[in-house]
């Protein structure tokens, strides 16, 4: 019999990426909008995978933020273990482990998440291995860096406009290498860890990464490449940057956008690709050209009449 997934937030970015996905590779999928209060539940046999719960860039009430992206959570862990799912895939963040690192983050690095988004994300991870245990469903949590793709949204979408448009940007120095994941390889990836969920004998945190690193001078740069545009950049030092981030109070430019524009972020996903046997199957440079290709059809299609 084929698989069976549950999808949370299956009309999400990812979660409608990742439903076409599987169900081209075979996979029967039950599409979910889940919300707090929700009756729904999954059925015996299914692996859960928990894509449901409020992005970060909408992530301005502190007590809704933690009640979707943690509370639901742990609730859905326990009803799967009602239901006997035989796993449960829960899609985190690597924004848990900070904004920027000098060294090599691997699954063992310490949590320290910043802002209301990664700190609900944090607490749902140690909670749901606090549960985890016999009896209950193998567990999976999975840390992506920024997803980019066609229609993806928040701070890629917003740049991508920008260098669309031709504006001048001031990111000529933001040249801290970061991990970035195409939603390609994500949901890939996602696929990858669901098939082996069932048989993994302990609860496990997954990094999901592109093949390469790369800063976002150099980001920009491709992209704008990739949509037919020349990237303006300008060097603006980081201690105006930092100065601009303090006078705003968090309003537009954070201290933890700042971070992610010039701070390194590389993410070891070593055991996914040993363990697993997994490697990205697009590169760097087709995801950005699948992303521009997908932004561009859209920006012609606003324009028809």
């Amino acid at each position: 019999m084929s698989p069976a997934a549950w999808i949370t937030g299956a009309s999400g970015f990812v979660g409608s990426h990742l439903a076409k996905h599987l169900e081209g590779a075979g996979w029967r999928v039950a599409k979910v909008r889940l919300r707090a209060g929700s009756v729904d539940a999954p059925a015996s046999g299914d692996v859960v995978f928990h894509l449901g719960g409020i992005a970060h860039r909408r992530a301005t009430d502190v007590a809704a933020t933690m009640a979707a992206n943690c509370e639901l959570a742990v609730d859905l862990y326990r009803r799967s273990q009602r239901a006997g799912c035989r796993g449960f895939v829960f899609l985190s963040t690597a924004k848990v482990l900070g904004d920027g690192s000098p060294a090599l983050l691997t699954t063992a690095a310490p949590r320290r998440p910043i802002g209301a988004y990664a700190q609900s994300k944090a607490i749902a991870e140690e909670r749901l291995l606090a549960l985890h245990g016999p009896g209950t469903p193998p567990l999976a949590i999975v840390r992506p860096p920024l997803v980019y793709g066609a229609g993806a949204k928040g701070n890629f979408r917003l740049l991508a406009r920008c260098l669309a448009a031709g504006l001048p940007l001031p990111l000529a120095a933001a040249g801290g290498k970061r991990s970035f994941v195409s939603i390609a390889n994500l949901v890939d990836a996602l696929a990858a860890i669901g098939t082996a969920v069932p048989d993994q004998g302990s609860a496990r945190i997954w990094h999901v990464r592109d093949g390469e690193d790369i800063d976002v001078a150099t980001l920009c740069r491709a992209l704008a490449t990739k949509l037919d545009r020349r990237a303006t950049l300008w060097p603006l030092p980081r201690r105006v940057f930092d100065a601009t981030a303090r006078l705003s109070g968090g309003y537009g430019l954070s201290t933890s956008l700042v971070a992610s524009l010039f701070e390194p972020f590389a993410l070891d996903d070593g055991a996914l690709r040993e363990e697993l046997g997994w490697s990205p199957p697009q590169t760097l440079d087709a995801g950005l050209a699948q992303t521009a290709a997908g932004y561009s059809g859209r920006r012609k299609s606003d324009r028809a009449p």
